[in-house]
């Protein structure tokens, strides 16, 4: 079977073969075949192509290291040209969990002793190994099986722990020849119906639930321990009807005492989770959030703060301070505290001790000097200790900077001005002019002028609600910001010079542009800025769309559509004729792809194809587009002018029950879909694959 490639003409051609036996495959190309150009082949072509071997491989499915106690307790396994598999199955003896913690590292389900060679599963499991053979139909199919833990969860005949822990290795294994082959994969399995969650509260203390996998239901009067390095429980709680305990802060326990892990039984159930392990860790946060790393409730905070952050020298600097317990508890009336302040050297030129009054709120002063040294100042405030500097509460910093009232006023304008639109960048020119305090013109004058150029998109208040594609962004290069020095000018008579902004060879792209220009004084030294900002772009016109509707989640046969506008560079309304209105589908297809190494291997690839196409024109009032609803799945809609340059670009989703051409690729691009962003709790939600991958088997 033929299978589809990334481009319509291509030098390397794929089939899909069924092979279930060794040997070589014969293959002939009869003559006639054309080629693209119309080039016909002239003779057959002939050529034996060895059927490679795949490589063997065993592999345990499912992701996690939890298997429920009141299910099948069988894990699958998927392995290729085995014609058996040894498990050796390493049951962990339940007292012996503070050392499974305390000396791995990892993953729950892929536990990593820290020193294998010293202290492993060995030294805390009863070790049994198992074979099982495969009904092998070929090399190149894979096997599916199943593992049962069933006769491994009774109690050991020689007593000792519970059931429950088990390090599980399946290998490959030869019969034939009686000894074990290299493939092997590996799992640390917990089979239990005990569901654990715990949450750290800010004052260092636990909270505890527990629920019935099974049932979903929490567990009431079980008995869970907290579990220090050496095995001895720090803390003993018993769940309540609503499967809760709590467990006071064991933040101070250190050597034997360290916390290793919760520990939950349940008559002969037994489950754990490691305590403050980064891999058991949740988070639900949609934004990225951060804050101190220590929030123990008695701790003290300083908000240290000036008035206005810059100052001269010789000006008095005020600074405020508040302290607080981070639980706002506690009478900080006396506390004795030290204030610093450090220059712009970095020397301490001024301390002092205080102690807060009643309502923890206080201010200090620093005299500056004229002659004080100019740059950044800070100030902190530390906490007293046995009439020692302790912990630094706080901190702030203040400039100190020489201030001189300016002698010249300088004014920059544009040869072109858009107050609300864009500007074209052909001959645009600055016009610089440079006056002295009084307004006479400032003649023979140094001007230094430079522009920024920033990528931009198009978005105007006057039309919020739509959305401008800009046909001269190219998502393939990268755009970076740029800086141009224009060099230096002389003033003329009348204070003024000009500058040739020579933005025409940035006429591919659309960008914010600041001009900025610096007069000089005639002895030099101090100089004055002016600036001016504009949006350039070569566009003559765009396209905005405004959609009466969501886009990315449309119920299948509900009317949906766009409002088209046609805008100037002053954004004025305009007509525009002859645009092309295209609907184009996106599929993903998976193709059969040589990679860089040599090996071919099956990649998804987007193809495209027009469903739809009309002429339209946009009258100056604008014009209503309606968009096919009626058949699911993943759409572009574009318009082009005459010269098929694309104006406008919009993706949306259709969702509903459509048909399925094909099945699905193992790793193809199966997507979801959810009609919102955003849901309250209570609220319903709708999801919707909008189309099943297309997939070239």
């Amino acid at each position: 079977m033929p299978l589809p490639s990334e481009k319509a003409q291509d030098r390397q051609h794929a089939f899909r073969v069924r092979v279930e036996t060794d040997g070589e495959l014969y293959l002939r190309v009869k003559k006639g075949v054309r080629s693209f150009g119309d080039f016909p082949l002239s003779k057959d072509y002939n050529a034996v192509v060895n059927v490679p071997s795949l490589p063997r491989e065993v592999q345990i499915e499912g992701r996690g290291g939890v298997l429920a106690l009141n299910g099948e307790k069988k894990l699958s396994i998927r392995s290729r040209a085995l014609s058996a598999i040894q498990f050796e199955i390493s049951r962990v003896a339940t007292t012996q969990i503070n050392h499974l913690v305390s000396q791995t590292e990892g993953k729950f389900q892929h536990p990593l002793f820290e020193v294998p060679n010293y202290f492993n599963k060995e030294n805390i499991s009863r070790i049994a190994t198992e074979r099982q053979g495969i009904a092998m139909e070929n090399k190149w199919k894979a096997n599916y099986s199943a593992f049962d833990f069933s006769e491994h969860l009774r109690k050991p005949a020689d007593g000792g722990s519970e059931r429950g822990l088990f390090f599980l290795t399946a290998q490959g294994w030869d019969p034939a020849q009686n000894k074990r082959i290299g493939v092997q994969d590996s799992r640390f399995i917990l089979v239990t119906d005990i569901g654990i969650l715990t949450k750290k509260n800010a004052d260092g203390s636990h909270d505890v639930f527990l629920l019935s996998i099974k049932e979903g239901k929490p567990l009431a009067n079980v008995v869970v321990d907290l579990l220090g390095k050496n095995g001895i429980p720090l803390q003993t709680a018993k769940t309540d009807a609503n499967g809760h305990c709590s467990f006071t802060s064991v933040e101070k326990s250190i050597r034997e005492k360290t916390p290793v892990a919760f520990v939950a039984r349940n008559g002969d159930d037994v489950s754990f989770i490691p305590y403050a392990r980064e891999d058991r860790q949740l988070n639900f946060s949609r934004f990225d959030i951060d804050g101190v790393d220590n929030v123990l409730p008695e701790n003290l905070d300083a908000f240290v703060f000036t008035e206005r952050g810059v100052y001269r020298p010789g000006d008095e600097i005020h600074i405020g301070l508040a302290v607080k317990q981070r639980n706002w508890q506690g009478q900080l009336k006396g506390l004795p505290l030290e204030t610093e302040v450090v220059d712009a050297r970095g020397h301490s030129v001024q301390t002092r001790k205080i102690n807060l009054p009643d309502s923890a709120f206080t201010e200090l002063t620093y005299q500056t000097a004229n002659e004080s040294p100019t740059g950044l100042y800070t100030f902190n405030v530390y906490l007293v200790k046995n009439s020692k500097r302790s912990t630094l509460l706080g901190s702030t910093t203040a400039n100190v900077k020489e201030f001189l009232p300016d002698r010249m006023k300088i004014d920059s304008r544009l040869s072109q001005t858009a107050k609300h639109g864009w500007i074209n960048p052909k001959e645009m020119r600055a016009t610089v002019s440079l006056a002295n305090l009084y307004g006479t013109p400032a003649t023979d004058r140094r001007i230094v002028s430079r522009i920024e150029l920033t990528p931009a998109a198009f978005s105007f208040p006057e039309f919020r609600d739509y959305v401008f594609f800009d046909p001269l962004c190219d998502p393939k290069k990268e755009r970076h910001e740029q800086t141009i020095e224009l060099g230096e000018n002389k003033t003329d008579g009348a204070g003024q010079t000009q500058f040739d902004l020579q933005l025409e060879r940035f006429a591919d792209a659309t960008y914010s542009m600041r001009f900025i220009a610096e007069g000089s004084e005639a002895e030099g030294g101090r100089s004055v800025t002016s600036t001016s900002t504009a949006l350039i772009s070569a566009l003559p016109y765009l396209i905005g769309c405004k959609a009466d509707g969501e886009l990315r989640y449309i119920d299948m046969n509900k009317p949906r559509a766009v409002e088209l506008v046609a805008l100037d560079p002053q954004l004025n309304r305009i007509a525009l004729g002859n645009v092309t209105a295209n609907v184009i589908a996106q599929e993903y297809v998976s193709i059969l792809t040589k990679q860089e190494s040599g090996n071919f291997a099956y990649e998804s690839v987007l193809k495209e194809r027009t469903t739809k196409t009309e002429k339209i024109s946009v009258a100056a009032n604008g014009f209503r587009y309606a968009l096919p609803t009626d058949e699911p799945g993943n759409y572009v809609f574009e318009l082009r002018d005459d010269q098929g340059r694309r104006l406008t670009k919009l993706q949306f989703c259709v969702v509903g029950h459509g048909a399925i051409s094909r099945s699905l690729e193992k790793d193809s691009e199966l997507q979801v879909k959810l009609d919102r962003a955003q849901y309250n709790s209570g609220d319903e939600s709708r999801s919707a694959s909008p189309r099943p991958t297309r997939a070239a088997v």
